[in-house]
């Protein structure tokens, strides 16, 4: 994700997570902002690292032959060619789970689905409010085949206070200290604009 400041510096965050619950963390991120929920790049920063902490990147499967995280055993492969039988994977996880009637979620958790759904994932949302979102996703993917479909569970994230302390180069809130976009920490000298001399060496 990119949280940028006009004529400042970007901050870049990574996180484990596919292109779908990006996206909607994006979005989720940006609506506060449009509501007053935020104004300061640093306080964007930290509910952008609070969104996707509650974020489960999940990705349901029709087959499972190419598919490399996790990687699946002989024989769920074999099975995976049964209509009826469909897999659902988390990033980060190593195991499969064979999917139950419905695609299970926890209490306060809110659903996302990107692409167009089949028959046989429809079946497994009926008794969920699914939010559809039409995303651009990578086919050549290792927790993914041709024909999977990513979906996204988020808890929605809670207001949290502004950072108390602002950075003495760009003015913009403290993340745990530290500033997300000059790399700037308070315990220390700025990384950039230093006017120490900085020895780089030679390959």
């Amino acid at each position: 994700m990119l949280a940028g400041r006009p004529a400042m510096n970007i901050c870049v965050l990574g996180a484990d997570h596919h292109p779908l619950t990006l996206a909607v963390a994006g979005a989720v991120v940006g609506d506060l902002a449009s509501n007053g929920g935020w104004t300061d790049p640093g306080h964007g920063v930290q509910l952008a690292r609070q969104t996707l902490r509650q974020c489960r990147s999940l990705v349901w499967h029709r087959q499972l032959f190419g598919l490399q995280q996790p990687e699946p055993s002989f024989g769920r492969r074999w099975l995976s060619l049964l209509p009826s039988r469909t897999f659902l994977s988390q990033l980060g996880d190593d195991d499969l789970t064979p999917l139950p009637a419905t695609v299970p979620t926890s209490a306060g958790e809110l659903l996302y689905v990107g692409g167009p759904v089949g028959p046989e994932l429809e079946r497994a949302l009926s008794a969920t409010q699914a939010h559809r979102i039409e995303v651009g996703t990578t086919v050549r993917a290792p927790y993914r085949t041709k024909g999977s479909i990513e979906l996204t569970a988020l808890t929605p994230p809670q207001l949290i206070d502004a950072p108390a302390r602002s950075c003495r180069t760009c003015d913009a809130g403290l993340v745990d200290g530290w500033c997300a976009f000059c790399n700037q920490r308070t315990d220390g000298p700025s990384m950039i604009n230093s006017e120490q001399p900085v020895s780089v060496p030679t390959a």
